[in-house]
């Protein structure tokens, strides 16, 4: 992450095979797994977060874990296709002080500090603070954002065997958000040219208002009674209060393109809490003279409530051909509140049994018990998620591995009747080869799977205003994966994927069954990345890197494959992005320089005919680090 300076999770995450995103301009990490998304659902420290419309600071991670496929079996209640686990900074047993200033492109401007101090001479007691400021402006007219984070921890190892570790997080968003333009002059033709990437639906003079506040308070801990025991508890208590308005979004054309309708979003307030818990014990023994065990038996529980008010109604036209702005008055706040609360709670255990040198296998079975509604009674869900996985090292440094595995996630959308939808079911299948050489220098992996969920809301076609639980989605794909050290000074990662991810049952775009090709998902994404250090000479520290990332091109809207104006079938088209980066370090000081998009590649990540978002252009970022 360091090395190419990620800002955001998304960025970080293009390294992974089978993860792409969606660039949802600036407003909320938005990140799809084997080509479902799982916005809104990501993991912190092993517990469930509730991040959705947020931004996730990368600058407190120590790591990024990618699980792919259902993850129910230990993770309960998450997305289908699999979950990103953010893994905090906590504090070492060692003394130092890092501070980094940065500056970039639109008047980007950023500090941040990381220090960690023993607060007992025998380490017992250890602190870390990490902190961000961060101020800067978008491409887009009238856009800009302020944030500050702030994540103290402290540890406290009473024993050898024990571990205690208290974490607080504080992050604060607020600015003017810039959002999707018309498809019209980007994905598509129009009459009256190209509209400029700074081009903004938002009122330039009054713009966009945005405001989000995310508490958490929580501790880790971990005691090992003996060689053979073991007890992890992880807990948080969240608080979060979001509000946004004057929000606008595209709507219809004029017969000739010149200008669209905009909707107003807001004024939207959402504020709630979240508590999550999980407590487990592991166990490690052998039965008979082969087979060893690693057992892990647990609960967990989860509640989050929100509060929410929002409003949602038509405001004044925009020229496309010459914008006026000024003139859209503000609306009143919405009385009515909408209460939501979700319940979880689960148990589950897992076996992960070695026979011999060569041959593991992992068994493990889940269930749950959910409850989740706007406000009302509503008889709770239950399932079972079981999980089977089979590795075999059938040569030296290569083993074939199986995985299968089945999970649940609970919905809130009703239908016509006012009552909560079944959950979505999801089945993963996969498998594939791992190998590395003999001195670890060289690493790879190659899986093909296969993945469905059912259950999923559509389109209730008597209602139209209300959903019934029948839609079905598959994913089948292949993933490359490869890590080399080609010197002690020189390495390079590279990342493959291919997708075939379709909608098999739709009541709104399948009348006559057949399947479709999920918008925005492309069948082809690449990413290869690699740095080097000059080890000796008058230049030793300095380091130069460089990667692309590509994206094949998908089809832009399900719902409106064919643009009225035009008649013509449109998507997205393939875009290739070039990263480089200079790195200089001498003693305690280092200095970076990261080009993104460095051939300012004019690109769509995601497209329709009223929302697409255009691709980020050149971005220039410097920084210099002092340690202590």
């Amino acid at each position: 992450m360091d090395d190419q300076n990620v800002l955001r999770l998304s960025d970080a995450l293009r390294n992974v095979a089978g993860v792409s995103y969606a660039d949802n301009y600036a407003l909320y990490d938005s990140i799809r797994v084997r080509g479902l998304s799982t916005s809104g659902m990501t993991y912190l420290d092993g517990l469930k977060t509730i991040d959705a419309l947020a931004i996730n600071e990368t600058v407190g991670l120590s790591r990024l874990e990618v699980v792919k496929g259902p993850a129910s079996g230990l993770f309960g209640q998450g997305p289908l296709s699999g979950l990103v686990n953010m893994v905090s900074k906590r504090p070492e047993s060692r003394n130092f002080e890092t501070f980094t200033a940065k500056g970039g492109s639109w008047s980007y401007y950023e500090g941040r500090a990381d220090m960690n101090r023993k607060l007992t001479s025998n380490g017992l007691v250890t602190a870390r603070l990490n902190t961000l400021y961060r101020k800067q402006d978008y491409f887009v007219r009238a856009s800009d954002m302020e944030t500050l984070y702030i994540a103290p921890s402290i540890s406290v190892r009473p024993t050898e065997n024990t571990d205690f570790t208290m974490l607080f997080r504080y992050s604060r968003a607020s600015g003017h958000p810039y959002t999707a333009i018309p498809g019209y002059g980007t994905v598509l033709p129009s009459p009256w040219g190209t509209l400029p990437r700074d081009f903004s639906i938002n009122d330039v003079d009054n713009p966009a208002q945005q405001r989000q506040t995310f508490v958490h308070l929580g501790y880790m801990l971990d005691h090992r009674f003996n060689n053979a025991i073991g007890l992890h508890q992880g807990f948080r208590y969240m608080v979060y209060r979001q509000t946004y308005n004057r929000w606008l979004f595209a709507g219809s054309y004029t017969p000739d393109l010149s200008s669209v309708s905009r909707y107003y979003y807001g004024p939207y307030n959402n504020h709630g809490h979240d508590i999550r818990i999980d407590t487990n014990i592991n166990l490690r023994f052998h039965t008979g003279k082969w087979l060893s065990h690693y057992m892990l038996i647990g609960v967990d529980y989860g509640i989050n409530g929100t509060n929410l008010t929002t409003g949602y109604a038509t405001t004044t036209a925009l020229s496309l051909v010459n914008p006026v702005y000024g003139d859209v008055p503000d609306m009143p706040p919405v009385a009515k509140i909408s209460k939501a609360r979700q319940d979880q709670f689960g148990t589950y255990i897992q076996d992960h049994l070695r026979l011999g040198k060569h041959v593991a296998a992992t068994f493990g079975v889940r269930w749950d018990r959910a409850t989740a509604g706007r406000g009302g009674n509503n008889p709770p869900t239950t399932a079972f998620s079981p999980h089977a996985g089979f590795t075999w090292n059938f040569a030296d440094q290569m083993a074939f591995y199986f995985n299968w595995s089945r999970a649940f996630l609970p919905t809130t959308s009703v239908d016509y009747r006012q009552n909560i939808l079944p959950p979505q079911i999801g089945a993963n299948y996969e498998f594939g080869l791992k190998t590395q050489s003999r001195d670890g220098s060289l690493r790879g992996m190659a899986t093909l799977f296969q993945l469905s969920r059912t259950n999923v809301a559509t389109t209730d076609p008597a209602h139209p205003l209300y959903s019934i639980a029948q839609g079905e989605q598959t994913s089948k794909g292949f993933e490359l994966e490869g890590e080399w050290s080609i010197r002690p000074n020189w390495n390079a990662t590279i990342a493959y994927t291919y997708l075939d991810t379709k909608i098999t049952k739709d009541n709104r775009l399948l009348l006559n069954g057949g399947s479709l090709w999920l918008a925005g998902v492309p069948h082809h994404i690449f990413n290869i990345w690699t740095k080097y250090t000059l080890p000796v000479g008058a230049l030793k520290g300095l380091g130069f890197g460089g990667g692309v990332h590509v994206e094949g091109a998908s089809p832009a809207d399900n719902y409106t494959p064919r643009d009225p104006y035009y008649g013509r079938t449109y998507k997205t088209s393939a875009y290739a992005l070039i990263s480089l980066a200079l790195y200089y370090e001498k003693g305690a000081w280092s200095a970076q320089l990261n080009v993104q998009n460095a051939a300012d590649k004019r690109y769509f990540p995601s497209a329709s005919l009223t929302r697409t978002t255009v691709g980020t252009p050149r971005t220039i970022m410097g920084g210099v680090t002092r340690n202590f």
